[in-house]
């Protein structure tokens, strides 16, 4: 029975590890993400170019500002998405 006990508490204990490691994981990708778009936002382009902006956004604000908007908005979605 005790070694039943251990082998099911280290099955748990594994399978927090996985999680944990993956949470890590996730986190390092969207901070590597992040720190691209203040370097260089426009690398980014690429993944915006298909994102609908609103007319007056683009007569507003300009391009640099849209594009930092555009980017925000994606880092708030991609932050909600896991790997």
């Amino acid at each position: 029975m005790t070694e039943a006990t251990v082998r099911q508490a280290q099955v748990v204990v594994d399978a927090a590890s996985i999680v944990l490691a993956h949470s890590f994981l996730d986190g390092a990708a969207f901070d590597y993400c992040r720190v691209t778009t203040l370097v260089a936002p426009r690398d980014w382009e690429s993944v915006l170019e298909q994102r609908q902006i609103k007319l007056s956004e683009a007569r507003e604000l300009g391009y640099e500002q849209v594009l930092k908007k555009k980017l925000d908005e994606f880092l708030e979605q991609l932050e909600r998405e896991s790997l």
